[in-house]
């Protein structure tokens, strides 16, 4: 093989490993990203459901409430384990496994498995929400933050406007 072929290949080998290492940290960058933006989007949801549902608020009386803060409190502190556990797939970063789709944002909703991910993430606060009476159990409630309740690209156009892909809270 010609010197100069070899030394094309090997520096393409090193340009592939440079993007490999600046894919993994935005991908890591991501999965640190997503566990600060849960739990500040867990609270919210949590005092706006106390608030919101103020009959339920009074019924659970101050050592529910205070039970229900505990249970928080340890989703939170479980957080980052889930979102690695979830988030950590090879399937979901092309840089480590390609799978046949494309990844584009500009004007699609986001990958289907990264999407999914994020819902299920998202969605673990419900049976805390169910459990206090803040959702109804088994109801397709539109606050039950579990992946059959967010809107999909097909809602979307059906709905006939644009909803931001990581649409949370209540369908309008």
């Amino acid at each position: 093989m010609p010197e100069d072929l070899v030394a094309s290949i090997n520096r393409l080998y090193a340009e592939c490993a440079d993007l490999d290492n600046r894919m993994e940290k935005i991908k890591n960058d991501f999965i640190d990203e997503t566990v600060r933006f849960t739990n500040s989007w867990c609270l919210k949801q949590i005092d706006a459901q106390v608030v919101r549902n103020a009959d339920v608020t009074i019924k659970l009386g101050a050592e529910k409430l205070s039970a229900l803060n505990s249970e928080v409190s340890s989703f939170q502190k479980k957080l980052p384990g889930i979102v690695e556990k979830r988030l950590n797939k090879d399937n979901l970063w092309w840089h480590k496994k390609q799978i046949g789709q494309t990844y584009c944002y500009f004007d699609q909703p986001p990958s289907y498995y990264l999407d999914t991910a994020i819902r299920e993430i998202i969605g673990k606060l419900s049976s805390i929400l169910k459990k206090y009476k803040f959702l109804p159990r088994g109801s397709k409630h539109p606050q039950a933050w579990c992946e059959s309740n967010f809107p999909t690209a097909v809602d979307k156009k059906k709905l006939g406007h644009s909803i931001p892909s990581l649409w949370i809270g209540r369908r309008t």
